[in-house]
């Protein structure tokens, strides 16, 4: 008996180790790498990303061997100081802005920070995007943290395809993160308890950051344990069984942000959604200009809006029907129309994307990549050129001249240009983006970074 349970202690060692070497060799499940960067949980925002950390990314089209945090958690390669002078730019997004998809250089906040100060003499921005945020967590990220550093610009990347269904309970039902009572025009913050997560967190860190198949067993089978683990007491909310008839979504649960792209019924819980989403906009932009601040909303764009084929594309995928107002600019519009009522600055990819797209006849997946809707390098380039520009154009910033002329030049250049032959091919052909494209090369090379 015992040398059965030591041979089966053994087998069972063996065989993790051999999946621990060939997942370090070739990461063939994407959860299945080491160096993970890792998080925090955080009585206010949710959680937040853990400072000073070196780590890498990947799924089966890219891996990202080298991505950063700086001395704040900010997802960016450069550290931050709360007392220099030098005019700082909070940016605020989710996954999107976050930007573990591409190398550090590639993310929309090097880009920026490339165009309009490579040298960090004047301005200086800084990153408060974190994977999973809706508008919620942005606003409180900027009342609680980015304000400390007194910003003089807060831009917030607004993406419609989830953020949305972030910002309301009902539809996003998750205890660990902070949420708006439209009605009592309050937040409700998470209910964690700290103490339970010292030793526990030494530990979970550090095997996520050496053991891969580690990180596997957390993300598929350990993620809601720990959670539950962490939280003081349930949630406050209370489940209403909701008019089916009002809230009804033709869509299954795995697709229920494409309701998203449908105008949602007066007092169905999408409208209620909506309504909470507007409402945090407007607190958002009041809170930045009574702290003399200049406030910009970016509606990013996803692949619904440029592909011109999700309906059959998903018909095909997952045999459903769509309804005659399904439309996948509907969100932008009603974005768009709260904005100039509100008298809110605002800039819209949509129509530059889907020119460019059209201009150089760019192949699926057009700005993001075939395993995954996160962007390209191609897609935070673009992205990046345009908001300095609008920028500088509505006089929120003066950029030097000869950096006008190469956002102007920068917005002609194919995507070849502005890849490189190899990462286009790797992106568009084989699928496999490593994180070494021209771009990421050049703006690393301006930078003055000690990184």
């Amino acid at each position: 008996m015992k040398k059965n349970c030591f041979a089966l202690l053994i087998g069972i060692a063996l065989s993790i180790i051999l999946i621990e070497v060939s997942l370090r060799i070739y990461p063939f499940i994407p959860s299945g790498i080491p160096n993970k960067v890792t998080g925090h949980p955080d009585k206010i925002l949710g959680w937040f990303n853990d400072s000073n950390q070196f780590g890498a990314w990947a799924k089966r089209c890219f891996y990202i061997k080298k991505i950063h945090t700086n001395n704040f958690g900010m997802s960016q390669p450069w550290d931050v100081k709360k007392d220099d002078f030098k005019n700082k730019i909070a940016i605020f997004g989710d996954s999107f802005m976050e930007a573990w998809q591409v190398c550090d250089y590639e993310k929309t906040v090097s880009i920026m920070q490339y165009l309009i100060d490579p040298n960090f003499k004047k301005y200086i921005l800084m990153n408060f995007g974190v994977s999973g945020y809706g508008t919620i967590n942005e606003y409180l990220a900027y009342k609680f943290f980015a304000k400390k550093f007194s910003p003089k610009i807060a831009i917030l990347f607004l993406l419609p395809g989830n953020d949305i269904r972030n910002n309301l309970y009902e539809l996003e039902k998750i205890s660990y993160r902070p949420f708006y009572l439209l009605d009592k025009d309050e937040f409700v913050f998470p209910k964690i308890d700290l103490k339970k997560t010292t030793v526990f967190f030494k530990i979970h860190k550090f095997l996520k950051k050496h053991f891969a198949t580690y990180n596997i067993v957390y993300d598929y089978f350990l993620k809601n344990f720990f959670i539950n683990f962490i939280l003081e007491k349930k949630s406050i909310f209370k489940e209403n069984k909701l008019n089916k008839i009002i809230n009804k979504c033709p869509f299954p649960e795995n697709l229920k942000d494409l309701c998203v792209y449908i105008p949602p019924l007066k007092n169905s819980i999408w409208e209620k959604a909506w309504k909470v989403t507007e409402r945090v906009i407007l607190k958002f932009k009041e809170e930045v200009e009574r702290d003399n601040g200049k406030f910009l909303l970016v509606i990013l764009v996803d692949f619904a809006q440029i592909d011109g084929k999700i309906k059959e594309r998903l018909k095909k995928r997952y045999k459903i029907e769509f309804p005659k107002n399904f439309d996948p600019e509907y969100p932008i519009k009603r974005l768009i129309k709260f904005c100039n009522k509100n008298k809110i600055p605002y800039l819209s990819l949509l129509p530059y994307f889907k020119e460019y797209k059209k201009k150089y006849k760019l192949s699926y997946p057009y700005f993001s990549y075939k395993c995954d809707g996160h962007w390209n390098p191609l897609g935070h380039f673009l992205t990046s050129n345009l908001v300095v520009k609008y920028l500088n154009d509505k006089e929120f910033l003066t950029i030097d001249r000869e950096y006008l002329n190469l956002i102007e030049e920068n917005l002609n250049l194919s995507p070849k240009d502005i890849l490189g032959e190899q990462a286009y091919l790797s992106i568009f052909k084989y699928s496999f983006n490593k994180g070494n494209s021209n771009l990421c090369k050049k703006v690393k090379e301006k930078l003055k970074i000690l990184y």
